[in-house]
């Protein structure tokens, strides 16, 4: 699948590694609707000024997000992931994580939602998401003999509309990495 990223920011050096990321994301997600027939996938880097008016616009919350997924407009392209650089580099410190497997987390995420996965609707959609996410995640990094993460049994926390829930689960000696869901800064 060929990756085409245009980036707003003119400090942004991680193109090379978005495309190796992405292709070895798309390599461990399920076949669904077309997943492989895919031949591209758009990814526009951005500030915090253009995140929020794209948020404003489509979700109407007026704030920067980390990354908004939509629906592709060409034949055979999977779709478009709009990702906020400035969000991403401040996720990775209150995550403990480098700045790269944030956006790799990050894209697994908007992947996702270009699946159809949804985060907002209900507690069992969000938490099959989250699972699936931290699945590919986990075995992602396991790959990456660079990965600056803390892999101690830490608990995923996220948030729906309706509540908060708790979830951990033990995948053989991999445990969970701490990730904190916000359902107003994701999509």
């Amino acid at each position: 699948m060929k990756t085409e990223i245009y980036s707003q920011i003119r400090s942004f050096s991680h193109s090379k590694s978005i495309k190796s990321w992405c292709r070895k994301i798309i390599a461990l997600m399920p076949d669904e609707k077309g997943l492989k027939a895919a031949s591209s996938l758009q990814i526009a880097i951005v500030d915090l000024a253009e995140s929020q008016r794209l948020n404003f616009q489509f979700r109407k919350k007026n704030k920067p997000t980390d990354i908004l997924s939509f629906e592709p407009t060409e034949p055979h392209s999977l779709g478009e992931l709009v990702i906020c650089w400035p969000v991403i580099q401040n996720q990775a410190k209150e995550h403990e994580l480098s700045v790269e497997l944030e956006l790799v987390y990050m894209l697994i995420h908007g992947i996702l939602h270009l699946l159809g996965y949804e985060h907002e609707k209900s507690d069992k959609m969000a938490l099959a998401m989250y699972r699936l996410q931290d699945d590919i995640f986990a075995r992602l990094t396991s790959l990456n003999p660079t990965k600056s993460v803390k892999t101690t049994a830490k608990k995923v926390k996220f948030q729906t509309k309706k509540k908060t829930a708790t979830s951990e689960k033990k995948s053989g000696n991999r445990n969970r990495i701490k990730r904190r869901k916000k359902s107003d800064s994701r999509y």
